[in-house]
Formats: structure tokens, C-alpha cells, sequence
């Protein structure tokens, strides 16, 4: 029997990170973003605590209404 889980220190670090990106300038500009807030040593480190990423839907940030940009402006043009 086998016992597997999710601990800390289990995540894998072999595998090359964001393996379905192609490379290019946004892979790489988020690379060298993390690669400096996580480096404690660095002027740009973020404690974990304070880490905080949101992102909607593909991964995307979106702007804070409850439905698409343009069917908002559609209703709100058509009321007024």
C-alpha cells in the first residue's frame, strides 16, 4: 500500500516551468518577475504572506463588472 499527498517540499522541480508557453518576451518577463520576487537575497522580494495573484476565467485579469465590458456598455447605452 502506498501513501501519497500533498506536503510541503513535494512540489516537483524537475519540470520546466510553464511548459505550454512558447518562448518569447511574456514568458520570459514573467520568469524574471517571479524568479525576483521570490529570491529573499533580492531588493524586490515579497514575503509569501503578501503574495496575493487574482486572475478570471483564461486566466486573464478582467475589469470588476459582474458581466462582459461590452454587454455593460450595451446596457447602459440603451437605457439612457
Amino acid at each position: 500500500m502506498a501513501v501519497t499527498g500533498c506536503t510541503e517540499g513535494s512540489a516537483r522541480t524537475d519540470a520546466a516551468p510553464l511548459p505550454s508557453w512558447k518562448a518569447g518576451p511574456a514568458k520570459a518577463a514573467i520568469l524574471e518577475f517571479v524568479a525576483a520576487v521570490t529570491d529573499e537575497s533580492g531588493k524586490d522580494y515579497v514575503k509569501p504572506a503578501e503574495r496575493i495573484a487574482v486572475f478570471d476565467n483564461d486566466g486573464t485579469l478582467w475589469v470588476e463588472y459582474p458581466m462582459y465590458t461590452c454587454t455593460h456598455r450595451f446596457f447602459s447605452c440603451s437605457i439612457a
